[in-house]
């Protein structure tokens, strides 16, 4: 049995608006809020011209001192560590430069759901917590020590279709080295938590991209053509669902890269009724960022009317929403969590235009118990499997210790009938 479900193993049956969300957990914005989309660089990239330093920093100083959860921080913490970081922005020479300060004051900020964004990252998420369609080419980079791997390949995407595997390194994006690319759009990791610089490939419907990729230390690179286009994580949700064999028991699998009351709850009701009908357990994946605080509540209850074993799959990204969701399932009896500690990020995130291809993200407000249980904290699986990212050579440990796990509940259930 192949560790990650792939289609030749396994049967797969611009205004800005206020939103639940998880990984977000509620965008909020103001009538000045409303901005046009971020161009590529290298097209129609904002101009130095238009920048002056110490504008970015002085908006961004202002919306977490006006607006910040806490308000003994804000008041009494926060003009201090502004103030160790304003000379810096103001005699910074480029808007780059700024932004690293930005960066580096954000990263004082003690909670999840605080950085820096680009305007393009922030379209992409908020099409994603309403499940539309929008432009991608697939996939997200991971930094680590310098390097970049493909991580985040959707289910059917363009780049899983072009051949990227999870944990190919990325050497180079048009015969540029990776982390020189226009293509790469900034970071859209937490500024506070140390999880790794993660980030998106800028393009338009039908941009084409030549990855240079190479799947271990010494093999020879190969080249692929990716092709940007209409899709999202909900597509690859639905292309996703696969049925298998293990030790004899029918388990089905789902992969939830974002929950959203667009339809994840009636999803899984449908899978349950069809494509999972005959399954004996179900492995739910909930890694991959967060989703809609609403849809919460729904899934839940189409867990519990599941009537057979279910395995969830958790990992270092798992956060928000569905660190909720794991919460809940496992202090519930729901499920069995298998993989990583989740993210420990669990705190309301508001979105604020605070440049000309600036978005601050930050906390104004608390999930009350939520945050207080998990924020900081996270939830530990019920059974650990360490991930692998690194030349994973599309290979996934998480999954194949869930698909075992799912197996054995079902032999279980079955000595107890006995």
């Amino acid at each position: 049995m192949h560790a990650r479900p792939r289609p030749h193993m396994l049967e797969r049956s611009q205004n800005w608006c206020r939103l639940s969300a998880g990984f977000l957990c509620f965008v909020v914005a103001s009538n000045s809020d409303v901005a046009a989309q971020a161009p590529l660089p290298g097209r129609h990239a904002v101009s130095e011209a238009d920048w002056t330093a110490g504008e970015l920093f002085e908006a961004v100083v202002q919306a977490i001192g006006t607006s910040y959860h806490d308000r003994d921080f804000r008041q009494q913490t926060w003009p201090e560590l502004a103030s160790r970081y304003a000379e810096a922005a103001r005699t910074a020479n480029s808007r780059d430069e700024e932004r690293a300060v930005v960066d580096a004051l954000l990263g004082s900020i003690p909670n999840s759901h605080v950085a820096l964004y680009s305007k393009p990252t922030y379209d992409h998420l908020l099409a994603e917590l309403s499940a539309r369609d929008a432009p991608t080419f697939g996939l997200e980079l991971e930094q680590r020590a310098g390097r970049f791997f493909a991580t985040g390949v959707l289910e059917g995407g363009p780049a899983e279709r072009a051949g990227v595997r999870r944990g190919d390194r990325v050497l180079a994006i048009d015969g540029v080295v990776a982390g020189a690319s226009p293509r790469l759009d900034r970071r859209s990791d937490d500024a506070h938590l140390p999880d790794p610089p993660r980030h998106g490939l800028l393009g338009e419907v039908d941009d084409t991209v030549e990855l240079t990729l190479q799947d271990a230390p010494d093999a020879t690179p190969r080249t692929v053509t990716v092709r940007c286009q209409e899709y999202s994580a909900w597509r690859a949700a639905q292309a996703s669902v696969a049925t298998c064999e293990v030790d004899g028991r029918r388990v089905g699998y789902v992969h939830y890269w974002f929950v959203h009351l667009g339809g994840v709850h009636g999803h899984f009701r449908e899978l349950l009724r069809g494509a999972f009908a005959d399954c004996d357990a179900c492995v739910l994946d909930l890694r991959g960022r967060g989703g809609d605080a609403a849809a919460v509540a729904p899934l839940l209850a189409a867990v519990r009317a599941a009537g057979r074993p279910i395995v969830a799959l958790v990992d270092a990204g798992t956060r928000s929403a569905k660190e909720v969701i794991a919460y809940r399932l496992q202090r519930e009896g729901l499920a069995t969590l298998v993989g990583e500690h989740t993210a420990r990020a669990v705190i309301p995130a508001t979105f604020r235009r605070v440049g000309a291809a600036d978005v601050l993200m930050f906390p104004t407000f608390t999930l009350g118990e939520f945050t207080t249980a998990i924020e900081g904290i996270g939830v530990a699986p019920d059974v650990e499997q360490v991930d692998r990212l690194v030349y994973a050579h599309g290979d996934d440990p998480i999954l194949g210790a869930g698909l075992r796990v799912a197996a054995n509940s079902v032999r279980r259930g079955a000595q107890r009938a006995r």
